[in-house]
Order: structure tokens, then C-alpha cells, then sequence
């Protein structure tokens, strides 16, 4: 009988391990928006970073979902600084594979608001 209770023990445990090492590491960039900010300046009646509202949207789905990992924002900011990219070399494909080795992650989301 207590061999049957560790064996399930060990069960749990490892089915509640096992998926978060399965996980897809994702940093999530901001949003341009610069095609929209004359709108944003009419709504908002200053020039509100919608960008950045919208990644931390998309973070908060990401890891509540529970799917992804999401690279804390402290890091991912820490790294451009360093690393000095500035927002059009990231559209740059080679340039956003060398961030990704960089920040160790599997994807990168990056987006533009239209």
C-alpha cells in the first residue's frame, strides 16, 4: 500500500514538473504605433505609449495562459540597453535572431499597431 502511495506521489509530481520544462521561452517587444499616434494624441489628448499597453496586454494573456514562459521585462530591458538595438534594428531578422540568442529565448513577438 505505501508503495502505491509513493508511486502516485511520484506521478503527480513529475506530470506538475514536467510540463513547465516543455514550456516556450517568448520575449515580447513593444508595439510601434507610430502610424496611429496622431489618434492616440486626439484620444487620449497626449501621446499615451499605446505600444507598451499592448505588450503588457498580450504578457498578461501569455502567462496566464500558462503555455509560454515570458522573459521578466527588467531582463529583456536590461539586454537592449547593453546590447543597444534600437527599435527599427529589431524588425531586422538577423538582428532579432542575435537578441533571441541573447536573451535565450525560443520566439520573439513583435508588432505594429495600424
Amino acid at each position: 500500500m505505501m508503495r502505491k502511495v509513493a508511486i502516485a506521489f511520484l506521478l503527480i509530481t513529475l506530470s506538475s514538473v514536467l510540463p513547465a520544462q516543455d514550456k516556450k521561452r517568448v520575449a515580447v517587444l513593444d508595439f510601434e504605433y507610430g502610424t496611429v499616434a496622431s489618434y492616440v494624441d486626439a484620444i487620449f489628448g497626449t501621446n499615451y505609449d499605446v505600444g507598451t499597453g499592448i505588450r503588457d496586454i498580450l504578457v498578461e494573456k501569455l502567462v496566464r495562459g500558462g503555455v509560454y514562459s515570458v522573459i521578466e521585462r527588467s531582463a529583456l530591458d536590461a539586454v537592449l540597453k547593453e546590447q543597444n538595438f534600437s527599435n527599427s534594428d529589431r524588425a531586422n531578422a538577423t538582428s532579432a535572431a542575435q537578441l533571441g540568442k541573447v536573451l535565450g529565448v525560443d520566439v520573439i513577438i513583435i508588432g505594429s499597431i495600424t
